[in-house]
């Protein structure tokens, strides 16, 4: 994983974050669970997305769609979340605001 690819395709996709936020989304992405790694490279290069199912029950197509937003940082960062702990499951239903 390349930390300025990932944060020039953050820039392009949040450019209405200040750089610090831009920052600190980029070095989360960079430490995520290795699984979710190629759904990155996807993103990156703005490929559909392969179903890499967390726990036999949730992979990040299904999270954008349980969303029914494009949010794909905070998406990918609660699947990967989901992943390292069970509770966290209400973090990828997240409620529209």
């Amino acid at each position: 994983m390349n930390f300025d690819r990932i944060m020039n395709k953050v820039k392009d996709e949040y450019p209405y974050c200040n750089e610090k936020k831009q920052t600190e989304c980029t070095e989360r992405l960079m430490n995520i669970n290795p699984r979710l790694y190629p759904n990155i490279e996807e993103w990156l290069e703005d490929k559909p997305f392969s179903d890499i199912w967390i726990r036999n029950k949730y992979c990040i197509r299904a999270v954008l769609q349980l969303r029914k937003d494009n949010d794909f940082i905070d998406a990918i960062l609660a699947l990967d979340e989901y992943s390292q702990n069970a509770s966290y499951e209400y973090r990828l239903w997240r409620q529209r605001r």
